[in-house]
């Protein structure tokens, strides 16, 4: 199985989407994958409250990418 991702906001200044996935390390993959090939200048990007579903059967995140303040 793939990342799952489900949008929650997309605004031009921010996307939030939520990650589905059979393993913490296919959520945490495709972060690393994001951060690589995406500027970092300007931009903010996080991966937040990744934890098991209650069956211990697939894995949930929130991933934000925002524009920077700076």
């Amino acid at each position: 199985m793939s990342v799952v991702r489900t949008p929650i906001t997309g605004y031009s200044s921010l996307i939030r989407e939520h990650w589905t996935a059979e393993t913490e390390q296919e959520l945490r993959s495709l972060y690393e994958q994001i951060e690589r090939n995406y500027p970092k200048q300007g931009y903010g990007t996080m991966l937040v409250q990744v934890r098991p579903d209650a069956t211990g059967l697939l894995w949930h995140a929130e991933f934000s990418r925002f524009t920077s303040c700076d």
